[in-house]
């Protein structure tokens, strides 16, 4: 907006204009005054709780350089519901609740939009279960959405170790020399003495390792050698009738700038999303990410070569990727790849006709089958 007004009046006025225009809401930082002006798109006036975030570059390790950041929330578990909120400019959404520093969060975004983001419009990091229903994002640097979790229980192998149950309170003294994995939310317990079906449902002091957690139902097992299978191993999203446009604006990575891409530790839905000329592929599944896909539709992906396409699962300069990505109904229209699978990825498909009618590419141990 300007540099200067006569009045309040006149910024008042302009916000009017601005919002009458797009239909959008607006605003105006008065910076010699320190005093900021909004007009929120349903015309309420804001209240206390305002944030105001200056996003600035492409970077995800400074949560100062998102305007969204959702972080810091302690506690076993954080929930967040939010409705028409939109970032425009500056860094789009930081969505990192993490388990390792006691927290599982519950997201809901209904309809809110992240614009012209210098980093991802939504970057999720570590939640537990996160829905986006009609959100939209466009000309972000990066991707679209990208969920993550790398944190606690990567890629979720089973865990061994040493430990009692006394209650509900499960003491872990060590993992076991050999154990590849760590303790997670929902893996069953089991060992000698161990009741059957016994399930860790919290986090005390441990956070994968030694520590305590809490388990059900209550018991008293004496310290001895047990096992984890199973567990959350990451979070759920549910990705439903979202659009994401001209996403991926990055000259200095060329290879992997995508709509809505899942990575370690993700299991998802997507349904009814949309991807119209994104940088890179539109749908991607990367690491050991699963998802199953309804009626997306994957449209003019802007890059010429093998680094685009509608769906992909795996990633080629990685190895041992395991993602598995299901489509249903699902289309691809105007792309140089219709259907990739990399590095040991498998993509598989269903109602959308003869596999034969569509451009694919794999490599190594990676497969693309009808189901």
């Amino acid at each position: 907006m300007g540099a200067a007004y006569a009045s309040e009046a006149a910024v008042t006025a302009s916000l009017e204009d601005m919002h009458a225009a797009h239909g959008e809401g607006a605003c105006w930082l008065d910076a010699a005054n320190k005093k900021l002006y909004v007009r929120l798109r349903d015309g309420r006036a804001p209240d206390a709780r305002l944030v105001v975030g200056r996003g600035t570059d492409d970077s995800v390790g400074n949560p100062a350089d998102w305007n969204i950041y959702y972080g810091a929330i302690f506690g076993n578990s954080a929930t967040l519901w939010a409705s028409r909120l939109d970032a425009w400019g500056g860094g789009g959404f930081y969505l990192y609740p993490d388990w390792g520093s006691n927290r599982r969060a519950t997201i809901v975004l209904d309809r809110c939009d992240a614009l012209y983001s210098a980093n991802a419009g939504f970057f999720v990091f570590d939640a537990a279960n996160l829905v986006l229903h009609r959100c939209r994002a466009a000309y972000c640097v990066n991707d679209g959405v990208a969920y993550n979790q790398p944190g606690f229980g990567t890629y979720n192998p089973d865990a061994a170790f040493t430990g009692a149950i006394a209650g509900t309170t499960l003491t872990v003294s060590a993992l076991a020399a050999s154990a590849a994995g760590v303790l997670d939310l929902g893996m069953v317990i089991a060992g000698t003495g161990v009741a059957a079906g016994t399930r860790i449902t919290g986090k005390g002091t441990g956070t994968g390792g030694a520590g305590t957690y809490f388990v059900t139902p209550g018991q008293t097992v004496s310290s001895t050698e047990l096992t984890g299978t199973g567990g959350l191993g990451g979070h759920r999203f549910h990705e439903l009738d979202c659009a994401f446009l001209w996403c991926g604006n990055n000259s200095r990575a060329d290879t992997s700038r995508n709509a809505s891409s899942a990575h370690i530790n993700c299991v998802g839905i997507r349904v009814n999303s949309r991807a119209l000329q994104t940088q890179n592929r539109a749908f991607h599944d990367i690491q050991n990410a699963k998802s199953w896909n309804l009626g997306c539709i994957g449209q003019a992906c802007r890059q010429p070569g093998p680094q685009s396409a509608a769906f992909a699962s795996g990633y080629d300069p990685h190895s041992g990727e395991t993602a598995e990505m299901w489509l249903d109904g699902c289309l691809s229209l105007g792309n140089a790849a219709d259907l990739q699978a990399y590095r040991g990825g498998m993509l598989f498909l269903t109602n959308m006709g003869a596999l034969a009618d569509f451009k694919t590419a794999t490599n190594g141990a990676s497969s693309i089958n009808p189901y």
